[in-house]
């Protein structure tokens, strides 16, 4: 039996049934005990999806189970990755092919590894540009229950500046779509007045008006090569899988300026 937290399930699950094993699906929070969740379901390995406490990654580590991480990085673990770095960088720089000069980030706690990445992905692309912008237009929403109006209160922070960003890069795509509802409401046009490019790739990205701009991720394989990385614990400990941007109507000026190059 496999436990898996959140991201990522439907590839564990198909790979589980390829090979005739049982996958119960467990939310874990930083007030439960690791151990007696172990003790009540007796899995045979895990598989932990999304951002863990260092209180839970250390009482993971003294389990006698295999255990792999899905988007989420931590030391003596095996782990699979989207490449969270370059889905950064990508969107950065199609927004500064846009004509975009101060791009915004709306995000969330930079302690969870993969908005971390996301963040270093977006510099890079401003450093390259030669652009440098202001702290205040890096927002981070706190670790709070009601994250939604967290990140709304970000985005009218950020369109209260003297100079407010004409673009947001937001660290997934309901941030962004947080984003365009913030917009809509105040009457600032996207991506006329501001352009807004997600990250996930999430159904309702393609319904959103205008449709969102993302950076895809393949989570169905975030799943499978996690499964993969519990059978073969000899082999590769850390995976990195590629992402890719999906230009829609959000981020789409009239007139793009020429393509810009990464640093080699």
């Amino acid at each position: 039996m496999v436990i898996v937290r959140l991201l990522a399930a439907l590839g564990v699950a198909e790979a589980c049934r390829e090979n005739d094993i049982a996958m119960s699906f467990l939310p874990i929070g930083p007030e439960d005990s690791v151990a007696e969740l172990i003790n009540l379901h007796q899995p045979d390995a895990l598989i932990c999806a999304g951002y863990l406490e260092a209180e839970i990654l250390a009482e993971l580590r003294k389990l006698a189970l295999s255990v792999a991480l899905v988007d989420l990085w931590a030391a003596d673990f095996p782990c699979v990755n989207p490449d969270n770095f370059y889905g950064g960088f990508i969107a950065t720089r199609h927004l500064l092919e846009q004509g975009c000069k101060r791009i915004a980030f709306l995000g969330h706690s930079q302690r969870h590894y993969s908005i971390r990445q996301r963040v270093e992905g977006y510099q890079q692309a401003l450093f390259d540009a030669g652009l440098s912008l202001s702290e205040e237009y890096q927002v981070e929403a706190p670790p709070v229950k009601n994250i939604e109006q967290a990140l709304v209160e970000g985005m009218d922070k950020l369109l209260a500046l003297a100079q407010p960003p004409d673009a947001i890069f937001a660290y997934n795509d309901i941030a962004a779509l947080v984003a365009m509802r913030v917009c809509a409401r105040k009457g600032i046009r996207v991506p006329e007045d501001i352009a807004i490019v997600g990250f996930d790739d999430i159904d309702a990205a393609a319904w959103a008006h205008p449709a969102l701009t993302t950076v895809a991720v393949d989570k169905r394989e975030l799943g499978q090569d996690a499964f993969r990385l519990l059978l073969n614990e000899q082999g590769e400990r850390n995976l990195l899988l590629p992402v890719r941007l999906v230009v829609r109507e959000s981020s789409l000026s009239a007139e793009p300026h020429s393509q810009l190059r990464p640093t080699p």
